[in-house]
């Protein structure tokens, strides 16, 4: 069995059979020109300066947000909202014009973790 386009295999486990999966997950693009919380599986399109993108609050494993800065600035911000950011309970700054980022939430030590 070969599965159909797109699938992926996904393992039974020790002893048990391996079976075809569909993962669909698509992002919602998102313009931004001011301060936004954010929600998981939603690509933000950063169009300002010293914007602040806040995460989600609760956010579980798995969770991914992405975000791209378009507007050449150096001076937004990513606010964690209690969770880490790469193990570091501090906002990220984002200082490079035009940056494009994926975060994944990971654990409660590491927080959300570039992907």
């Amino acid at each position: 069995n070969y599965g159909t386009a797109g699938q992926v295999i996904t393992s039974g486990g020790s002893g048990g059979a391996i079976t075809w999966s569909t993962i669909n997950v698509s992002f919602t693009t998102n313009v931004i020109t001011g301060n936004t919380t954010a929600t998981k599986d939603n690509h933000y399109y950063i169009n300002g300066s010293a914007i602040t993108l806040t995460l989600p609050s609760s956010p579980t494993v798995g969770d991914e947000v992405r975000l791209s800065e378009v507007a050449g600035n150096t001076n937004c911000v990513v606010g964690r909202n209690g969770s880490n950011i790469m193990s570091s309970a501090s906002d990220l700054t984002i200082d490079t014009a035009y940056l494009v980022l994926s975060l994944r939430y990971v654990d409660s030590t590491i927080g959300w973790a570039f992907s």
